[in-house]
C-alpha cells in the first residue's frame, strides 16, 4: 500500500502575497524595537536585518526579468551578492527599506496576479538553465523565505528574545 500526501496547488500568485505579508510583519517587529536592532550585525562581515530587506529590493528585480513586462528598475536602496561587500552600511530606517519593499512587491504581485497558467509553463533561461518560469518563480520564493529565516533569528539574538 502506498499512502499519498496530497497537497493543495498554490498559484505563484498566491505564495507570493503569503511571503510578501510574512515580510511585511517581520519588519513591521521593527517598529517596537530600537532603531539599532534593524542594524544588528551578529558577526563581522555578516549582514545586518536592513540589508537582507535591501536584498529583497535586488531579488525583486532580478526576478522581475523573468516576468512579462519591462524588468523593474533596480532600487537605489537594493543591495546585492558581490557588490554588498563594498556597500557602506548607511543605516537606512526600517521605514524607508518598508516604503521601497511596498512600491517593488506592489509591481511584482500585479505581474504575478496576472500570470496564465500558459505563462507559468513558459520555458525561460536563468543561469544558463532553460525552466519553466514557475520553477524560477518558487527559486525566488525559496531564496526569500530562507532570508526572512535569517532575519528572525538576528531580531532575536539582537534582541534577546525566546
Amino acid at each position: 500500500m502506498v499512502l499519498r500526501v496530497i497537497t493543495p496547488m498554490y498559484t505563484p500568485y498566491e505564495l507570493y502575497h503569503s511571503l510578501d505579508a510574512k515580510r511585511t510583519r517581520v519588519l513591521n517587529q521593527f517598529k517596537d524595537v530600537d532603531a539599532h536592532h534593524f542594524h544588528y550585525i551578529a558577526h563581522p562581515g555578516t549582514w545586518s536585518p536592513e540589508m537582507i530587506f535591501r536584498h529583497f529590493l535586488a531579488s525583486y528585480h532580478f526576478l522581475s526579468r523573468f516576468l512579462p513586462g519591462e524588468p523593474i528598475p533596480l532600487h537605489n536602496l537594493a543591495v546585492a551578492g558581490e557588490s554588498a561587500k563594498n556597500e557602506p552600511y548607511q543605516k537606512i530606517t526600517a521605514d524607508e527599506v518598508k516604503n521601497a519593499l511596498e512600491e517593488t512587491a506592489a509591481i511584482i504581485e500585479k505581474r504575478l496576479k496576472d500570470l496564465t497558467p500558459t505563462a507559468e509553463e513558459e520555458i525561460v533561461e536563468v543561469w544558463g538553465e532553460k525552466r519553466p518560469r514557475k520553477d524560477v518563480i518558487l527559486m525566488f520564493h525559496a531564496h526569500d523565505h530562507a532570508h526572512l529565516g535569517q532575519i528572525i533569528w538576528l531580531f532575536k539574538r539582537s534582541t534577546g528574545q525566546p
